[in-house]
Formats: structure tokens, sequence, C-alpha cells
């Protein structure tokens, strides 16, 4: 997921798949605001993928811009 607002990305853990929504209005911890966030992938399983440049598992990304 991608706030559209700040741009933050996180991993949303779900068990459906969110792609044909498009989009989802969601609370930001970064803008401590409710946006909408644009789906960016699906994962399969619990693989250790990149985000705002670190490798985390199922959290939101630690990047403060």
């Amino acid at each position: 997921m991608r706030c559209t607002r700040c741009g933050r990305t996180w991993i949303l853990e779900v068990s459906f798949d969110l792609a044909s929504m498009g989009k989802l209005y969601h609370f930001c911890p970064h803008c401590r605001r409710n946006a909408f966030h644009e789906v960016l992938q699906r994962i399969e399983d619990d693989i250790d993928i990149p985000i705002d440049g670190k490798h985390q598992q199922g959290e939101y990304s630690s990047s403060t811009s």
C-alpha cells in the first residue's frame, strides 16, 4: 500500500486480494489522518521484501519522509 497523501509505503496483511479495489481509505500513522492508499502489488506468503529502501516483513516502514 502507498499513502496518496505522503507517499509512505507499507504492507497490509489481509487474506483477500485488494487489487480490484485500486484504493483503500485507511488511517496513515505518518500523516496522522485518514487518507486514500493505493494498492501497489499482491505478495504471496511471508516473504522479505524491500519497503522504502529497507527490508521488512509485514510492518510499517520506518522512513520519516
